[in-house]
């Protein structure tokens, strides 16, 4: 028995294999959530900030004389960094105690942030704010009463300012009467609520400068656009990004992100876009974590390249010949020249005119679009929204 005993108090003593798993990928997923929510302050986050803050400033408390409220776009392509922007302000300026969050009256929330749901309707747009005012609409509700009760639980709670993120959705495959009616409402919020509104989405948002009544009410829209490899400026803003973020990776030893032959290659990646490079960077960090590594070099980014574009998919052709006899396989050469961190500098420059190219071509597309609203809602002269 006493043998017995000893065996299973050293059994007890051993630690489960599963355990230490677990322990690790928690301490990974730390690292990376740690990475993922360091805001890195670049210039075009901190214009857009400042900007957002001082169309705040145009608050007054009630009893003080009053400046009309007013709508700021934010509008940028997909991984642009419009979330991060509305989330990073949002950080900045919530209640940070008990004290800044309460006063006599009950809560204060200067700074309320709002997402808006897809394919919304009106009611469901004002439902996702009501919502972050921690309130209901009800379906008895008409639109004088909804904006009424909006402006009754701003007033408050003290909201400043509004934060809409994926505003887009409420133009975005809507016909023309839709879009005016939310333009519409969006104004009378503005009259009533006396609330600053932050509209953050992509670039069809800007669609709402075409309504008259609320073009009014608009401050000059906030564009973010990629970081531009072509001039000298915006390729030295690029590199001290990729600096700052190799810096909160904080692995044992230099990846030289901002070296220039690995930056000019995450550039083509990402087309400067902030968010996908900051997508590309948690995964690249995650991989080395787990996998031990000391970097981040140009094999594991090409890895993680290849699987966020499929560029590592081997699709064999099905063949109907039982038969038919093994051939070897395929060159990897195709692969090789179409992932950025593995092409040679002929082959990135091939990407990199791909990449120019399917930009311009977008922009163009844009403009030739919207001209065709224009001309058919019949406002010539209202400046294009591309221009």
């Amino acid at each position: 028995m006493m043998d017995l005993a000893i065996v299973m108090h050293n059994k007890e003593s051993i630690p489960d294999a599963s355990t230490e798993q677990e322990a690790g990928s928690d301490a990974t997923m730390d690292r990376i959530v740690a990475f993922e929510n360091s805001i890195i302050p670049h210039k075009a986050l901190e214009n857009a900030e400042g900007t957002i803050r001082k169309l705040q400033s145009r608050y007054r408390p009630p009893g003080q004389p009053q400046l009309k409220a007013r709508a700021l776009l934010l509008v940028g392509e997909s991984g642009s960094g419009k979330s991060t922007v509305l989330e990073s302000y949002f950080e900045h300026n919530k209640p940070k105690t008990l004290a800044e969050a309460e006063s006599e009256d009950g809560d204060i929330r200067p700074v309320v942030m709002v997402e808006v749901p897809q394919q919304p309707g009106r009611r469901q747009f004002v439902a996702a704010i009501m919502g972050e005012l921690s309130y209901k609409v009800k379906d008895d509700w008409d639109t004088s009463e909804i904006i009424r009760k909006i402006s009754y639980y701003c007033r408050e709670l003290q909201v400043q300012v509004l934060l809409i993120d994926e505003a887009h959705h409420i133009v975005e495959g809507k016909k023309q009467d839709a879009e005016e009616d939310i333009s519409e409402f969006i104004k009378s919020l503005l009259n009533r609520c006396r609330v600053q509104i932050v509209l953050s989405g992509l670039p069809s948002l800007l669609k709402l400068r075409e309504y008259k009544q609320l073009k009014r009410r608009l401050q000059a829209p906030v564009q973010l656009r990629p970081y531009n490899w072509s001039t000298l400026e915006g390729r030295a803003e690029f590199l001290a990004v990729l600096t700052q973020f190799e810096e909160q990776a904080a692995l044992p030893m230099s990846s030289n992100l901002a070296d220039h032959e690995v930056a000019k290659r995450i550039y083509c990646a990402t087309g400067g876009h902030i968010g996908l490079v900051s997508k590309y960077l948690s995964e690249a960090l995650e991989r080395a974590i787990d996998e031990g590594k000391e970097v981040l070099d140009l094999e594991l980014l090409a890895e993680v390249y290849a699987a966020f574009e499929d560029q590592d998919e081997d699709n064999d052709e099905l063949l109907d010949d039982f038969d038919a006899k093994p051939r070897a396989k395929k060159s990897q050469k195709k692969r090789t020249a179409g992932n950025p961190f593995l092409a040679t500098n002929a082959e990135l420059k091939v990407l990199w005119m791909v990449m120019k190219d399917k930009r311009d071509e977008m922009v163009k597309a844009a403009k030739r679009r919207n001209s065709r609203e224009t001309r058919f809602k019949g406002t010539r002269g209202e400046p294009k929204v591309f221009a």
